[in-house]
């Protein structure tokens, strides 16, 4: 078995705030040490399958700085796994409390396979499963939509994030690295290749898993508050030639910033983050849009106007020149400049046309004052970021 240890550089993005709220009151507010805390394995089952390398750091408040130790236990043979596994046990129990495991996905897959292993070489692992634990995927998940994540692989968050990696394997790709390291160990050559292979990707992973904390700067930035700004129209011409405007809506939030500056994705919009600035850009429509009447019974539709009027004003047109309305021709055309509505339940709400899932709002910025503006603007970014209600 390979042991390793090595100082870690501290991590300024990372929010270990954060972590302290995921804890149980039981768990103290003081001065935390974190133990971060990944496995490898040779395959997914608990029952045939082997962990060959833990890895774990520890994070520890030194004043104002958060210092940390990387540790890596690597069996060098398929016959060293508990001897790996008793290490790092005993590595734990050492542990001066509190002490607090993080990890990823580890409540579906680390910590149950870790405990499998665990029974069967006869370990007691009592202690270590009786520490405090964050799941890190767990905490994150639930937010995967609003910061526009394409999944909640730690890869992905990491990408997301800005965190960079010299591996560029997966676990599953070093599954064969491992027992070829093994069969090496048993020849003349010594595995050197095949020892960094793995040692990197671990190291990596469990390096990275403090630097993901920062995902609960943005969430935190993107759930508080923020106070509108202005408003900047700009015009672009797109791919096909067409002229196209833009709306840029400015905002600074009241109580936090990010980290670094970051782009996210929402259904119909682009929302930047930079500092304590949030900057919406929205895609402005110009021409034509359909307001459909619900009460569609208490309407005509005018085929020469192209249009429906109430019943009550109908009255005094020729029955030749008029037809009760249905739901796909009871609305009222009217023209202007209009930014994607949030949902349906925003009203006034246009639409292009009967049954289309993206309705639009009436935006004529001369018409509205600099405190219409602030409502309107700050009530939908609530709206966009929290939903109606």
């Amino acid at each position: 078995m390979i042991c390793v240890q090595k100082r870690m550089e501290p991590l300024s993005a990372a929010d270990f705030s954060c972590l302290a709220d995921f804890l149980p009151e039981s768990a103290g507010r003081g001065d935390i040490r974190y133990l971060f805390f990944d496995i490898e394995t040779t395959g997914l089952s608990r029952a045939r399958n082997q962990i060959y390398l833990i890895g774990a750091s520890v994070w520890e408040k030194r004043g104002a700085v958060q210092e940390a130790t990387l540790f890596q236990w690597l069996a060098q043979s398929a016959g060293e796994e508990r001897e790996v596994l008793a290490a790092f046990l005993d590595f734990t129990a050492h542990l001066k409390p509190p002490a607090v495991l993080v990890h990823f996905n580890g409540a579906r897959f680390d910590l149950p396979f870790f405990q499998a292993r665990c029974q069967v070489h006869r370990l007691d692992c009592a202690d270590f499963t009786a520490l405090a634990s964050i799941d890190l995927y767990e905490k994150i998940k639930p937010w995967k939509k609003l910061l526009g994540l394409a999944s909640c692989r730690q890869k992905a968050i990491e990408d997301f994030l800005g965190i960079s990696r010299e591996d560029q394997m997966s676990g599953g790709d070093l599954i064969p690295v491992f027992h070829r390291y093994c069969a090496q160990r048993q020849s003349e050559e010594p595995g050197r290749k095949e020892e960094k292979l793995l040692l990197l990707h671990n190291e990596e992973d469990v390096k990275n898993l403090p630097g993901l904390t920062a995902a609960f700067s943005y969430v935190r930035f993107l759930l508080g508050s923020f106070a509108w700004d202005r408003c900047e129209e700009a015009r672009y011409t797109d791919w096909e030639g067409n002229e196209k405007k833009e709306l840029f809506v400015i905002y600074s939030s009241r109580q936090w910033k990010v980290p670094a500056s970051v782009t996210l994705r929402m259904d119909f919009c682009w929302l930047s983050c930079r500092g304590s600035e949030l900057t919406l850009r929205l895609p402005l429509t110009e021409g034509e849009m359909k307001y459909f009447f619900p009460d569609y019974k208490n309407y005509y539709y005018l085929p020469a106007e192209d249009q429906a009027v109430h019943k009550s004003i109908a009255v005094y047109t020729d029955p030749a020149f008029r037809q009760k309305a249905v739901r796909q021709n009871c609305y009222s055309r009217v023209s202007g400049l209009f930014l994607p509505a949030v949902h349906k339940k925003q009203k006034p709400c246009f639409y292009q046309n009967y049954g289309d899932k993206q309705g639009y709002l009436r935006w004529e910025q001369q018409e509205k004052s600099k405190e219409e503006q602030a409502a309107f603007f700050e009530d939908y970014l609530r709206q966009l970021l929290h939903g109606p209600g």
